[in-house]
């Protein structure tokens, strides 16, 4: 994310994409001066790149060259006063582009960037912020999917964090056409000990090597291709209870498997997930939850021991 920082005070200001500054309180970033324009510039971002466009009275400075009612780029380490003298001189530290983050209350901590998601523990169960593949943010508690809203508040690490929607549209791509060629493929030892997980993009392959969550993602998978194999609709295949698929775990791993250890399966998978970039979103329904059920969520799955396949 872009950072604006006064060169006098330290203090550090994000910019979002479309970033006023200016006298009137309507403006993002509010300068009460009066050599400063109610609407004195707007710093903008377009085509990869920042933008100050000065729509003043009295004109502003980057790296001291007076523009007056023109566009300039922006870059690097540019200084930037908008009246002309250094009281309010700021300094561009960060010229990436805009995104939405989590912002905490306390003004303590640091802001934390959502280029994906996030997933974290709150009351013993696992939550996760994510784009959908039309690059929507969602909040899945594990009851509930919903999108989220500019100003929503979340506990994360006994912190409460709000999120700040920041996104330029057209950097914002629909990967809705890729999920049509996405499938995960689980390849088991001879003896199903051991087993291996990828997700298959087109001719990408992500490796999610040898995993405590690959059992948990095998037995879901059987359940899902079970249930196709049964006729059930596609909204009704997959899913099982936590209880009943915790029974079904404690088999294979030869110990009491409860909700916790399933969250915290689920907790490291999606954190992995979300690490893939840059598809880490598209990802990030590997496991779907609602209503304290579960099951496996990409439509395509393939099983393989000793070049046997059995596909989704």
């Amino acid at each position: 994310m872009a950072v604006l920082k006064n060169v006098n005070t330290g203090k550090r200001t994000i910019l979002f994409c479309h970033h006023t500054i200016g006298r009137d309180q309507s403006n993002r970033c509010i300068i009460e001066k009066q050599n400063i324009s109610r609407s004195h510039a707007i710093i903008h971002w377009e085509n990869g790149m920042w933008h100050l466009t000065d729509v003043s009275s009295n004109g502003t400075f980057v790296n001291e060259n007076h523009i007056r009612h023109e566009r300039v780029k922006l870059n690097k380490n540019d200084l930037i006063s908008f009246s002309g003298d250094n009281t309010n001189l700021c300094e561009l530290i960060n010229v990436d582009q805009p995104r939405s983050f989590l912002r905490p209350f306390n003004g303590l901590e640091d802001n934390i960037e959502l280029p994906d998601g996030i997933v974290f523990w709150e009351d013993q169960s696992v939550k996760t912020i994510y784009r959908d593949a039309i690059q929507n943010f969602l909040y899945d508690d594990g009851e509930i999917i919903r999108y989220v809203k500019t100003g929503e508040t979340f506990l994360i690490n006994q912190i409460e964090y709000e999120f700040i929607e920041n996104e330029y549209l057209e950097d914002t791509k629909s990967y809705l056409y890729l999920i049509q060629n996405l499938y995960l493929e689980l390849v088991l030892s001879c003896d199903e000990e051991d087993i291996h997980a990828q997700i298959h993009l087109n001719d990408l392959t992500f490796d999610l090597g040898y995993r405590a969550y690959n059992q948990l993602l095998l037995q879901l998978v059987k359940i899902k291709q079970k249930d196709k194999i049964d006729g059930l609709a596609d909204e009704q295949r997959g899913w099982i209870k936590c209880k009943d698929l915790g029974e079904i775990l404690s088999k294979e791993v030869l110990k009491d498997v409860d909700d916790y250890y399933i969250n915290n399966l689920i907790y490291r998978l999606r954190k992995h997930v979300l690490e893939l970039h840059p598809y880490g979103n598209v990802f990030a329904n590997i496991i779907e939850r609602k209503n304290g059920k579960l099951r496996f969520g990409f439509d395509t799955a393939v099983i393989r021991k000793e070049e046997l396949y059995m596909e989704e």
